[in-house]
């Protein structure tokens, strides 16, 4: 059965036209339309959308040829065209421009038909052979993606490889390296160009440990599974975890693997220092359920000595046993004391109290009780200074690492107490995570330039009873005594040491919140009489008591900040209430001038004296022009600060010569 197509006539020739119309409708086919007018003929041929469309070569309007062209790029239609006998040369045009079959007139259905099937034939080889590039190009683009996605993936892995800290090697079934990324020589030491090509086991120096790896990667090999070991490559201590993971082809052999070797120290040391604080948490629970009980039963002891004593004549020569019985029992309470510390069960305050005024007391003993030989350095640097706490309990933990300091300098040396202000994040592991929780830690830094200690002793140094002193000569509940006094004010201690470069002795404790910093002093502001308020800022501690005790003396009502970042925080809640500010001009921190423009942001009207022991500077002269009543000269006398004070609070005047205050 021959095909019926529905066909569209583009002739001008009404016979020609007459004559096809008639032969296509007997052979069957549908007739799509008809116009005699290139223009009309295609805007009908995209609505109509035919299959087939004949095409007079020689058109009034419009050339047949650029009719064919314009079609054949809206969609690649089978054409046929229509030529008289002097026209026949105009076929080969028509083929070149898209064409596939063509009819002479005059014509019959024979010759109609057969250029029906050569235009059939044509058109449907054209459509493969265009199926067959698109789906060629289609291949194309994903051989260009797989290309480029494997491009992409070798760049990745590339890089991945390159900027790992884990070694990444690549060997065969015999052990050859093929491959060896930059962290193979962070570790070893060793350029990867040195080892590709080798046997990738030649940088183990131990001979056993190659003997082991080699047959570990026999293993591998004959049975295809992945295993993993540990292993040191030299005696630096550090341990690495070595995996090998075969390659298989598409049989399940094995024909390369893949190792990669990270280094665990860090990990290890973590863990065996989770395991030091759970083993030190647990003496502790120990010691404190003994050192209790302990001291009932020496309460007993020293009471019942006690009454024994008083009953004994002075000269009963009965009379020094007892007192040998109280003195031995006291030592022992002594213990339990420091064994309380440790189990940090013992009583305590929690104060809101200033680190450096503790160090500055503890140095100050120090100085009257070691030889002049030690060097007491102090290096105050923390902007506040503040923490809850027992002041006594931390003394004693810091003249216990002091005394411990002194015996390792037994010719002397320096010892050093160093502040600072540190920040902690969720991302700062220098101590386990359950040590230290995120936030602001005051941070105390006692260094000596002593023996140092033992990376064997560093591991025991808080283990109650543990001592490297001789006999008699130390108890071993000092430091343990420390460490748990450390961990009830909830910080951490960290010691670092090695043999004859000294010790360091790293101590945090949680900053006071900058609202709590004014707790007490606010009780203080709230106590005051009707009397003239003075806030006096200065760093250095004599001073400040010194002016205080003139002030009082002088019935004024006397406040005392230790800091510019603390007097501003203070006055920023309490302006109202202070009538007159003595600011020292050198402070650390934020200084006297800074001090008081941002007091003064906070009150226009602030009234306050500037206290140097230096001559006036230039930039003194100016704060002295913008409203600074007078400097006063360290140092100065109870009377200068009275006519200072007079003059200013009770006639609103400026001091008239600044410079003679």
């Amino acid at each position: 059965m021959k095909p019926e197509y529905s066909i569209f006539i583009l002739e001008d020739d009404p016979t020609i036209q007459f004559n096809l119309l008639s032969l296509l409708q007997k052979s069957g086919h549908h007739i799509a339309g008809i116009s005699s007018n290139g223009n009309d003929a295609l805007q009908q041929i995209s609505e109509c959308n035919p299959q087939l469309i004949f095409v007079d070569i020689g058109l009034p309007d419009m050339s047949g040829i650029n009719i064919i062209k314009e079609l054949l790029k809206v969609k690649p239609y089978p054409i046929v065209v229509i030529v008289s006998d002097d026209r026949l040369n105009g076929v080969m045009e028509a083929s070149e421009a898209g064409a596939l079959a063509y009819i002479v007139n005059p014509f019959d259905m024979a010759q109609i038909e057969r250029a029906l099937i050569v235009a059939s034939v044509h058109f449907q080889n054209q459509m493969k052979m265009m199926d067959l590039n698109r789906k060629l190009m289609e291949s194309v683009d994903q051989c260009n993606i797989a290309v480029s996605q494997l491009s992409d993936g070798e760049q990745m892995f590339r890089t991945l490889a390159e900027n790992t800290q884990d070694i990444i090697m690549r060997h065969d079934r015999n052990g050859k390296c093929l491959y060896a990324n930059p962290a193979f020589e962070r570790v070893t030491g060793i350029a990867p160009s040195k080892v590709i090509g080798t046997r990738f086991f030649s940088f183990i120096d131990d001979p056993d440990k190659q003997c082991y790896s080699e047959a570990t990667l026999q293993k591998i090999i004959d049975k295809g599974t992945s295993t993993h070991f540990e292993i040191s490559f030299d005696n630096s201590g550090k341990v690495f975890d070595w995996w090998m993971v075969p390659e298989l082809d598409s049989n399940n052999s094995t024909h390369s693997v893949i190792s990669t070797i990270r280094d665990t120290s860090e990990l290890r040391d973590a863990r065996e220092r989770l395991y030091q604080l759970e083993k030190m948490q647990a003496i502790g629970q120990l010691a404190g359920g003994i050192a209790h009980d302990f001291n009932n039963k020496l309460g007993a002891i020293l009471g019942y000595a006690d009454i024994l004593l008083d009953t004994l004549a002075d000269d009963d020569r009965r009379k020094k046993y007892v007192d040998a019985i109280i003195k031995a029992a006291q030592f022992a309470s002594d213990l339990t004391t420091q064994l309380l510390a440790y189990a940090r069960k013992g009583k305590a305050k929690n104060i809101l109290l200033d680190m450096h005024q503790i160090i500055d007391e503890l140095v100050r003993f120090l100085s009257s009780s070691f030889d002049r030989k030690t060097v007491l350095v102090k290096k105050l640097g923390a902007e506040s200074p503040f923490i809850f706490g027992d002041p006594l309990l931390l003394k004693n933990a810091f003249l216990n690492v002091a005394l411990n300091a002194n015996d390792a300098m037994p010719d002397g040396g320096t010892l050093t107490f160093e502040t600072d202000q540190v920040t902690l994040t969720e991302d700062f592991h220098m101590f386990d995570s359950s040590t230290l929780s995120p936030g602001s830690y005051l941070k105390v830094r006692i260094t000596d330039t002593g023996a140092g200690i033992t990376d064997d002793d560093i591991e025991r140094i808080f283990e109650p009873f543990f001592t490297t002193k001789e006999i008699g000569k130390g108890t071993g509940l000092g430091l343990p005594a420390v460490y748990g006094i450390v961990r009830s004010h909830a910080g951490h201690i960290d010691v670092k040491s090695e043999q004859g470069k000294g010790a360091i002795f790293e101590i945090y404790f949680p900053s006071a919140a900058s609202e709590d910093l004014f707790r007490q002093k606010e009780i203080t502001i709230g106590e005051l009489n009707g009397l003239p308020t003075i806030l006096v800022v200065d760093d250095n501690e004599l001073i400040r008591e010194m002016a205080a005790e003139m002030l009082n003396n002088l019935k004024y009502n006397v406040i005392v900040c230790r800091s510019g970042y603390e007097a501003v925080k203070l006055y920023g809640i309490h302006h109202a209430k202070i009538d007159l500010i003595l600011i020292d001009i050198i402070m650390p921190g934020i200084d006297g001038y800074e001090t008081y423009t941002q007091m003064k942001n906070i009150n226009p009207w602030i009234k306050a004296f500037f206290i140097s022991g230096y001559s006036i500077s230039e930039k003194t002269t100016k704060f002295l022009a913008e409203g600074v009543l007078g400097i006063i000269q360290k140092p100065f006398r109870i009377s200068e600060i009275k006519n200072a004070l007079e003059i200013t609070l009770h006639t609103n005047q400026n001091v008239s010569n600044p410079a003679e205050v």
